[in-house]
């Protein structure tokens, strides 16, 4: 069952979102431990929020009436540039939520504000993870948890894939240690099942359900007049 703590924290922080930065209400996706971890039952260590950061979604208009003006304000005001990343991949921009803040939102876990350079769709940021089981999300947008055929086969048939190139040896042993039940197998990009999975290929676009854990969220889009957001 998801970890009702964490469900509350996340629409707190998208309330927060909503009234001080729509833009990052709109464009930003929860992923990493807090969606994969929540749902197989696993201590979520923090919340990251991920935002497409590509030429559509505005990282080369630096205008002060451009999407980085509409963020810039809220990053200056409510966060702290996080320069000791735990990234091993490049193209990361990861700012801290200050603490005070979190207190303030009724938010106990640490919260990351991640920003993915030269990618312009929510879907295309997980797509990078490099083992099959992270590549699920919660979209405030659509309120749903977004399952990929990658980490629905891997929760079904109990392996995971890693992409051995992207994937750093200490963060695969944590990864085994933190769902010992899985069995990691070394494989080259995620989306290609043949040794594991007898096939193929797997399309690699989100496979949507209908049904999700989350049994109490609910969020109104902020309004604005703003054709940016």
């Amino acid at each position: 069952m998801f970890d009702k703590q964490i469900e509350i924290e996340i629409i707190a922080i998208y309330k927060f979102f909503a009234q001080e930065c729509p833009y990052l209400f709109n464009h930003s996706i929860v992923a990493g431990g807090a969606i994969r971890d929540s749902l197989l039952g696993v201590e979520v260590k923090d919340i990251d929020i991920f935002v497409p950061w590509g030429i559509k979604t505005g990282s080369k208009d630096l205008g002060n009436n451009g999407v980085n003006g509409l963020v810039s304000p809220f990053l200056n005001r409510y966060t702290e540039q996080n320069y000791d990343l735990d990234y091993e991949e490049t193209g990361f921009t990861v700012y801290n939520v200050q603490d005070t803040v979190l207190r303030s939102m009724g938010v106990t876990h640490p919260v990351q504000i991640i920003f993915k350079n030269n990618v312009d769709e929510k879907f295309d940021i997980v797509k990078d993870f490099p083992i099959s089981l992270s590549r699920v999300y919660f979209d405030p947008v659509e309120n749903k948890i977004v399952r990929s055929k990658a980490y629905s086969k891997s929760v079904t048939t109990g392996i995971v894939l890693y992409n051995p190139s992207s994937c750093p040896e200490e963060y695969l042993e944590r990864m085994r240690a933190k769902h010992p039940n899985f069995k990691f197998y070394r494989n080259g990009p995620i989306d290609t099942y043949t040794v594991a999975y007898g096939a193929s290929s797997v399309n690699p676009r989100p496979s949507i359900k209908t049904k999700t854990a989350w049994t109490s969220l609910h969020f109104e889009k902020p309004r604005t007049g703003s054709k940016a957001l």
